[in-house]
């Protein structure tokens, strides 16, 4: 082997070829003999040696591994987004050709300057050569060259020029959007400068501003100025009230001069400022807070000497990042200056300017965003790794995936905001546009300036180390991103001011967020793909729109924890809803789509997330408020158009938009007339309901179950117990069908059995004091106090399932399961008794507190109304005929002459007062009568009932939504069922008589039934709408309500009823009733209206929102009265006398008084 193989394979064994295996040739550096010492040569092995050993990388010029720079193309041309936005929006075709030719001119030579910007920092000169103080600070050509530029594009001036009317600052902050990230950040004057021209403009353009209106807003590049403000202080920051020290003296000549410190002037070179100051009255005190400050103008100006005029500049800021720009310490000593605003209305007259800077920053945030993808997605398809393009490496894609959909999100939010401003300014803004303009500028400000610093962070890390080097220039784009989220209002302090602003508009910026935001929604019902999204932001907003309401009643410690994540809430719904909108555009493109379902994937409400946790305030209660809440803290005149505009305040559920009603159909001043009228309106629903009930519904339940053949037992506890009830379950149900109204419900089913264990026992007991039943009383207590524990378990945990919803319903199985047994062993055990017995005496055993009650009949409340009427009923001695409209007027006569004449004026005028009704009832509702010869068969009258009885059920349902629903867009649903039922009413009418009711007359009890409990269902809804808007009107609980009105209104019949039973000889059925119907009640009514909501909302558990001390107090009262009356009455053996009535009573009064004083704040938990 030669040596120079032996040589090779040395440098192959040793790894080095496999190392640079990459490398395309070997690069061998031979010395050449001018660096050889003297006098010596080196034989060809040697050479060889060295060219073997020597490290290929030993010169700075050796090596062929070089990265290809990214390379910034033009801005406008590579953002599709933008571009696709303007042509939406702005199609004029003048807009995107000066974009595009303005992005070529940014990309070719902007670029260079902003990067002279920033390799030049601006120095300050204290003296001059001879020892003069000048205070000049030093710019670089290029900060020059932005300046004449800024002005020649019309940077500043298209704001008011508007040559696009409302979209002109949409075209002007587009210009922007691409300048920024190359401007060296010369759009920080350019936001002072437009901020200064829009609080000019507002006060007036007028001596002594004409002239600096004028330069702020002019394309000449010789006449423009720039402005700063500076209002940040030693003390102040951004609380600028207290820490403004800054005095302004008056001149002879009606101007000022300004003494103080500045602590923070950005854009220090500009040519003019506005800043505050307090005004010194003659004694040389001033005014403390914010209302001692007033706003003035100065000019940044020059002596002969070159001096500052009333000016020091002290020394030059060192920042992490916008180093390209002057900021400096100023000595304000003796500025000459002018004030423009009214004394102590500083504040007031800046807020334009803060509103102008806080949307500049915004945009130079979705501006940075934008660069740094644009430059990470072109070194992708540039940059080599792990033998492939960065592009073809899915996860380093996927990560700048992310990256885009977030600048998306920025843009389109930025934008939105752009629009409000564009339309305020050009007259076209509603009072919405207004509302919503002041609540997303510290929305939009705060959040994009987080997002910049985290996605030009993760962009810095694509490019790997380079990212890190600082002659990049990519580093810069972060430092300079960290300042977006402090200048103008950190986070911490714009949250508070979303909070203020919301204060102070009354909630009113908040319902125009929420509004619009749906509005946004609205267009993608047509497109299927985007359901996931719609969904989330919907979601999201149902959820941010009880958060605030329940945040508006804490403490304010509460909202300030939560101020941070609100304001990300708002800016990521709104921006989701944005997305969502702008993907459904017929011109937008799958990547607007993705967009749009990436950005819906994430937590869109994370003040909710974190309020569940506990993050705010542990023991706070769930949320139980409804954004209509507001409407009373709004001005009388603003209060119809609220609810008008207001989806919360629509009450679907009913006929009637009673809080409409209430605010909208009278002037404002006669709104308590309005209330008055709806109360009694109230009074006739109480009405509606026990007419169908006792009339109605009862009657023909007790028709099916005798048809059924059904014992008193199993009728008692199953029929008859949801007759009693109807009203109970009815309104329940239509409670429990929103979680807003859900109290309504667990008022009412709670209010409703704590009314009728205390006030209608011991009203029985006062009337007729008795032995009550052992078994059945000691069963129908413990059932219920099962049923309440139950319930307050589900209360307490603020949620159900539909194992546990199916559970009440099974509870109440057992517990018919339980009577039908022990009337089954009693009545077994009686018959044997009674065949043990050789002779006809009483049995005393059974009339003793031990007995039974389940071998009486269990009758309902209107059938024992019916015997106690039918006692005096007139009836003639022979039979008559009558003809067929004598026999329908007769039927829809619901007065008895005879009984009228014995009766009081009182009933007499109830009556006159429910006739109406019941005629209307009479028309609608068949009733079938078993225990009448005919059962109360009225031939006419049931025909007609087949023509009004389907009618009112169409009409009735959902309000009516399907009778007119048009079948095939054509034929409406109400015409069809006339059709039927006149077809099937002639049928009846020709094939029957009037003396002999049909063999299938049953089916018109199960008709009746169907159509009271339409009815019932029906009034139930209107009466908790009603009882809804009497609560948001007179600031009430939904449970206090449910409690008193809901409660006394269902129950108030069962108390005259048990009483006139009780007062009749039957006080065991009298107390029976008080249990066995509020126990069917507990258990249907809280199992069924749970069950219906989740078969509507289609999920598996219902959420409840407890109204916190005050539900704790009516269910513990409830379990307290049961458990006393479980311990009394066995210690008294079972009987109930007048002192136990007595006791019930002022129970329930005591537990009244609490649970109102609790409502009222008197009594809370401290």
């Amino acid at each position: 082997m030669s040596v120079h193989a032996a040589l090779l394979n040395r440098r192959v064994a040793g790894g080095f070829h496999r190392l640079w295996c990459g490398i395309p040739k070997l690069l061998v550096h031979i010395r050449t003999a001018s660096e050889t010492e003297p006098g010596t040569r080196r034989s060809d092995e040697e050479h060889l040696w060295e060219a073997a050993n020597y490290p290929a990388f030993s010169g700075a010029r050796i090596g062929s591994f070089f990265q290809e720079r990214p390379v910034l193309k033009n801005p406008f041309l590579e953002d599709a987004l933008l571009r696709g936005y303007l042509r939406r929006h702005l199609p004029q075709e003048a807009a995107r050709s000066d974009l595009c030719a303005f992005g070529e001119r940014v990309a070719n030579e902007v670029d260079r300057w902003g990067r002279e910007c920033e390799l030049t920092p601006p120095q300050l000169i204290h003296f001059d050569p001879w020892g003069n103080r000048v205070d000049h600070i030093v710019t670089s050509p290029a900060w020059k060259r932005m300046k004449d530029l800024s002005a020649q594009e019309g940077l500043v001036a298209i704001g008011y020029e508007r040559p696009f009317g409302e979209w002109s600052r949409v075209y002007q902050m587009s210009k922007l959007y691409i300048f920024s990230p190359s401007s060296g950040l010369f759009t920080c004057p350019l936001a002072m400068t437009d901020g200064a021209a829009k609080v000019l403009q507002s006060i007036g353009v007028s001596w002594p501003v004409d002239e600096a209106y004028s330069r702020l807003t002019t394309r000449r590049p010789e006449w423009f100025w720039t402005s700063g403000q500076w209002m940040t202080e030693r003390q102040g920051g951004s609380d600028v009230a207290s820490g403004t020290e800054t005095v302004a003296v008056p001149q002879s000549d009606g101007s000022y001069k300004l003494h103080g410190f500045k602590w923070f002037t950005s854009a220090t070179d500009a040519d003019m400022t506005l800043t505050l100051a307090r005004v010194q009255d003659r004694t040389g005190a001033t005014t403390p807070g914010s209302r001692g400050l007033s706003l003035f103008y100065a000019e940044v100006s020059r002596d002969e000497g070159g001096r500052l005029r009333g000016i020091e500049v002290q020394r030059l800021k060192d920042k992490l990042g916008t180093r390209q720009m002057p900021t400096a310490e100023l000595l304000l000593d003796g500025l000459p200056a002018h004030r423009l605003s009214d004394e102590g209305r500083g504040v007031a007259s800046i807020a334009n300017m803060l509103t102008i800077t806080r949307i500049h920053n915004s945009i130079s945030a979705a501006a940075a965003m934008r660069r740094v993808v644009q430059l990470a997605r072109d070194y992708a398809s540039r940059r080599t790794a792990f033998g492939k393009l960065l592009k073809d490496h899915p996860l380093h894609m996927q990560t700048l995936a992310r990256m885009e959909v977030q600048t998306r999100g920025a843009f389109l939010l930025v934008m939105d905001v752009c629009r409000l401003l564009g339309r305020e300014e050009s007259g076209m803004a509603t009072q919405f546009d207004r509302y919503l303009l002041r609540l997303l500028t510290p929305v939009v400000k705060l959040y994009t300036g987080k997002q910049a610093v985290a996605v030009v962070s993760e962009g810095l890390e694509s490019f790997g180390g380079q990212g890190y080097i600082e002659d990049t220039g990519l580093p810069g784009l972060l430092r300079d991103a960290q300042v977006l989220s402090i200048w103008e209002g950190t986070t911490n302090v714009l949250s508070l001011d979303v909070l203020r602003c919301v204060a102070r508009s009354s909630g009113m910026v908040l319902h125009a967020f929420f509004t619009h935001a749906k509005s946004l929604l609205a267009g993608a019902s047509s497109v299927s793909s985007l359901g996931p999204a719609v969904t989330a932001v919907d979601r999201a907003l149902s959820e941010l729109e009880t958060f605030v309401q329940v945040a508006a009643k804490r403490e304010a410690s509460y909202l300030e924890l939560a101020a941070r994540d609100l304001a990300y809430s708002l800016a990521c719904i709104y921006t989701g809803a944005l997305l969502i909108d702008h993907a459904c555009w017929k011109g937008a493109s799958q990547s607007d789509a993705y967009a749009a379902l990436r950005w819906c994937e994430q937590d869109l409400c994370p003040v909710v997330s974190k309020q569940a946790r506990g993050c705010y305030d542990p023991s706070a209660p769930p949320l139980d408020s409804a954004l209509c809440d507001l409407v009373m803290t709004l001005s009388a005149a603003d209060r119809c158009a609220f609810v008008k505009n207001t989806s919360d305040c629509t009450m679907e559920d009913g006929f009637i938009n009673y809080l409409s009603l209430a605010f909208c159909l009278l002037p404002p001043n006669l709104t308590p007339l309005t209330i008055t009228l709806c109360v009694i309106w109230l009074f006739f629903l109480f009405v509606i309901l026990g007419l169908s009930a006792s009339k109605f519904f009862c009657p023909n339940l007790s028709a099916i179950s005798t048809s059924l053949h059904l014992t008193h037992n199993v009728a008692g506890v199953t029929f008859l117990a949801l007759g009693n009830g109807a009203p109970d379950i009815f309104s329940a149900i239509s409670a429990f069908s929103h979680p807003h109204t859900a109290g309504l419900a667990v008022g009412a089913l709670f209010g409703a059995g704590i009314f009728v264990t205390t006030v209608v026992a011991g009203s029985v007991a006062l009337v007729k004091p008795f032995a009550v039943a052992t078994r059945p009383f000691l069963r129908d207590v413990i059932f219920y106090m099962a049923a309440v524990f139950w319930t307050f378990l589900m209360l307490y945990r603020g949620t159900t399932t539909l194992g546990e919803t199916l559970g009440y319903l099974g509870l109440y199985v057992v517990y018919v399961l339980i009577v039908i047994i022990s009337a089954y062993i009693y009545s077994r055990q009686k018959h044997l008794m009674n065949a043990s017995v050789q002779n006809d005496a009483p049995i005393t055993e059974f009339n003793s507190s031990d007995s039974s009650d389940d071998d009486i009949p269990i009758l309902t409340h209107a059938r024992i109304q019916q015997e106690y009427e039918s006692e005096t009923e007139y009836r003639p001695l022979l039979p008559y005929s009558e003809s067929t409209s004598q026999i329908l007027l007769s039927s829809l006569n619901p007065v008895d002459n005879r009984k009228w004449r014995s009766k009081s004026g009182c009933w007499r005028v109830l009556k006159v007062l429910k006739t109406p009704l019941e005629v209307l009832l009479l028309l609608c509702i068949p009733v079938v009568d078993p225990d009448k010869e005919d059962k109360n068969w009225r031939r006419p009258l049931n025909c007609l009932h087949l023509i009004t009885a389907p009618l009112a059920c169409v009409l009735t349902l959902q309000s009516g939504t399907y009778g007119v629903y048009m079948i095939q867009g054509q034929f409406p649903v109400w015409l069809l069922t006339l059709l039927l039922g006149l077809f099937l009413s002639a049928i009846v009418f020709c094939t029957t008589t009037n003396d002999r009711p049909p063999k299938y007359h049953t089916l018109f009890a199960l008709l009746g039934f169907l159509v009271s409990a339409v009815l019932i269902s029906a009034a139930a809804s209107e009466v908790v709408s009603l009882l809804h808007m009497l609560g948001v009107v007179l600031s009430l609980s939904n449970t206090v309500l449910g409690l008193t009105l809901l409660a006394w209104g269902n129950s108030i019949g069962d108390c005259f009823s048990d009483i006139t039973i009780a007062r009749q000889g039957y006080p065991r059925m009298a107390i029976s009733a008080c249990f066995g119907g509020i126990i069917f009640n507990m258990l249907f009514g809280v199992g069924l209206g749970c069950l219906v909501q989740m078969v509507t909302t289609h999920s598996w558990g219902v959420q409840f929102e407890s109204e916190g001390l005050l539900t704790w107090i009516l269910a513990g009262s409830l379990g307290l009265s049961l458990v006393l009356s479980f311990v009394i009455v066995p210690m008294s053996r079972f009987h109930l006398g007048q002192t136990y009535g007595i006791f019930l009573l002022l129970f329930y009064f005591i537990f009244l008084l609490v649970a109102l004083l609790t409502e009222f704040g008197v009594i809370r938990i401290v």
